[in-house]
């Protein structure tokens, strides 16, 4: 885990505790084992899926949210910055911005 992890995680967790207080948030950067709860609704954050590429500069790694309602998938979004690529789920599609 780099300190980019854990600023990019801060940051994203500040914008949907500010949007949604209510709501829980699974992390990967947190301390604690990554439990999603079997009801109400939880956010998914994990911060940059490739911290090594990140690190070295390499235009390969994403952060990725995902939302779920009672366990059930509601949608998601992967951002690929470096390639200015993103994918955007919810339960019926699936939408790709390349660049």
């Amino acid at each position: 885990m780099s300190n980019a992890d854990r600023a990019a995680q801060s940051s994203i967790l500040e914008q949907i505790n500010f949007e949604f207080p209510e709501e829980t948030i699974v992390a990967e950067e947190d301390n604690q084992p990554a439990k999603v709860p079997p009801t109400n609704t939880a956010w998914i954050v994990y911060t940059i899926d490739g911290t090594a590429n990140f690190i070295r500069g390499l235009s390969v790694w994403s952060t990725t949210v995902g939302l779920v309602k009672d366990n059930e998938p509601i949608g998601g979004v992967t951002v690929i910055p470096g390639i200015r690529d993103e994918y955007v789920a919810n339960q019926s599609d699936t939408f790709r911005n390349d660049g």
